[in-house]
């Protein structure tokens, strides 16, 4: 009987042994950490209209001839709004925690993508964004009138909610456009990547631009924390609190085209790519992924340079392809008919052959961005608008979800630098 007790005892360890995730790291939060993955899925009920993300990209980076409030509340949404609900979210694997969150993107306008982040356990769909420092959210504070339709947090039904007392947060993103309000602590999950004591920015005050995208709750920017816009103290991002803790320091982006891509954050899967990825170092104190882009081709003609040569950066909250006026009217002048429009913005007749544009990222590696990607929105029988545009930003361009579909991307926190890859 004694050797049959010890016999069961040893198989009952061995079992539970096993069920323990292998060559993982404790997070300070208390849960385990090899990598994060989670599915980065298309808004469906999302739909293009370039004049909105023009004037959205113009308003964010502060720009200049911005446009008129109303084009900037001509959100691109048809349908109604989409909640945490709406996504089927998997399960955890030994090893890997994987949060998973799937749809059928709406058509080719593959524009916005979400995910869904759980705030003090109330799940709420968000946009990461690496071309910001802040992590806000709609919440109960906001007038009824800015909430309505969204999925707000409410910082009274959490257990974990602390109020950082005298922190506020001012975000300006030009023409009168921001977000203000004040700070607190709370737990957040994001596919399984937890920080017990995350910063949120909870907004009493919200420009109408936000209220309009209604399956959108708020952003978690993913750029370099000395951007971040707390005050008097700044605060770390998502990311910031958690790379000490991460095998690997990094996160990547691997965005397809109509189709379901992916975030993971504290490995880099090389299943994903077709190796090597091609590193260049970013200027982290302008707290963007901030890299040089100094030469193009266009389709199968010779290497050009940038007579501009402003820095670029890597934007997952930007739709389009923002470039220095030199790469813009080289492209166009290869596509039949092009023209600028009386928005400022080039179009073509839609039957136009557009082709592929290739951008030096640093000196060494050459991206392409496939002309098939360039076809941004059908503006009538036979006028379509480019995802290819002057920039819009000042003394920067700004690569957005274009870039992500045809390329593999690598923020690497630990080494400040980027890296791109074919994708697989």
């Amino acid at each position: 009987m004694y050797k049959q007790l010890i016999i069961w005892f040893h198989l009952i360890l061995a079992v539970a042994v096993s069920a323990v995730p292998h060559n993982r790291h404790r997070l300070k939060s208390g849960s385990f950490a090899e990598s994060f993955k989670l599915d980065r899925v298309t808004n469906p009920k999302y739909s293009r209209n370039i004049t909105a993300a023009v004037a959205k990209a113009a308003y964010k980076f502060g720009g200049s001839n911005l446009p008129a409030a109303k084009a900037v509340n001509d959100v691109e949404i048809h349908g109604a709004a989409r909640t945490a609900e709406d996504f089927t979210v998997g399960s955890t694997s030994p090893g890997n925690v994987i949060g998973n969150v799937q749809n059928t993107p709406y058509g080719a306008g593959d524009i916005e993508y979400l995910v869904p982040v759980t705030i003090g356990g109330q799940a709420i769909l968000m946009d990461i964004d690496t071309g910001s420092s802040d992590f806000w959210v709609f919440n109960t504070h906001l007038p009824s009138s800015q909430s309505a339709g969204h999925t707000p947090y409410d910082p009274t039904k959490s257990s974990t909610f602390q109020k950082l007392t005298g922190e506020t947060f001012n975000i300006n993103y030009g023409g009168g456009t921001g977000a203000s309000g004040f700070v607190g602590t709370d737990s957040v999950n994001i596919g399984g990547a937890i920080v017990n004591a995350q910063a949120i920015e909870l907004p009493t005050t919200l420009a109408n631009n936000f209220v309009s995208d209604t399956s959108n709750n708020g952003i978690v920017g993913f750029g370099f924390s000395n951007a971040n816009q707390v005050h008097p103290t700044q605060q770390n991002t998502f990311l910031d609190n958690l790379k000490s803790s991460l095998q690997q320091p990094v996160f990547t982006a691997n965005l397809k085209h109509a189709t379901t891509g992916s975030y993971e954050i504290g490995a880099i899967d090389s299943t994903q790519f077709v190796a090597p990825v091609s590193y260049i170092p970013v200027k982290s104190t302008s707290g963007y992924w901030m890299f040089e882009c100094n030469s193009f081709a266009v389709g199968s003609g010779s290497k050009q340079d940038n007579t501009e040569s402003q820095p670029a950066i890597a934007d997952t909250g930007t739709s389009m392809l923002f470039v220095d006026e030199s790469i813009a009217t080289a492209y166009y002048a290869q596509v039949t008919g092009a023209e600028v429009s009386a928005n400022n913005q080039w179009v073509f007749p839609c039957t136009s052959h557009l082709p592929d544009l290739h951008l030096w990222l640093g000196p060494n590696y050459s991206a392409k961005i496939p002309g098939s990607l360039i076809n941004y929105q059908q503006l009538s029988d036979d006028s379509c608008a480019g995802a290819v545009q002057k920039t819009v930003a000042p003394d920067m361009q700004v690569f957005g979800d274009i870039l992500f579909k045809a390329q593999f991307v690598v923020f690497d926190a630990g080494q400040a630098q980027i890296g791109f890859a074919n994708h697989a």
